[in-house]
């Protein structure tokens, strides 16, 4: 049986909750994307129990696979600059420490592959 829960679509730079209100959160493909994520980590911080677990998927944008390819070649034809922070830089464990050491316990990363072009990060970490 499995316990009730909300489902929030939320600016992860501006939570809408209350002080160590939130058990749990799930980030797939999203905050890589934000464009403060240092800001964002805080917001997770924040909003977290401690001891809480966070679970966050991010693509491995290795730039000898599929996904590094085409933003390569998409970046050729792009009229404005790149995002700054790119949300490739989440495919370093040395990013995920330096947005998320401070708040959480980064206690496990591993590799995955759906497919054979597709590689993605799975993150859990710890409330401190």
């Amino acid at each position: 049986m499995t316990e009730p829960h909300n489902e929030v679509s939320a600016n992860a730079e501006a939570l809408p909750f209350k002080d160590a209100s939130c058990d749990a959160a799930i980030s797939t493909f999203g905050v890589m994307f934000t464009g403060h994520p240092e800001q964002a980590a805080h917001e997770l911080s924040r909003v977290y129990k401690p001891g809480r677990r966070l679970v966050l998927t991010t693509r491995d944008a290795n730039p000898s696979e599929y996904i590094g390819q085409f933003f390569a070649l998409f970046s050729k034809y792009r009229d404005s600059p790149p995002p700054q922070p790119s949300p490739l830089e989440w495919r370093h464990l040395t990013r995920i420490y330096d947005v998320f050491n401070q708040y959480f316990y980064i206690r496990y990363q591993s590799s995955f592959g759906l497919r054979m072009d597709r590689s993605y990060l799975l993150i859990h970490g710890t409330r401190y």
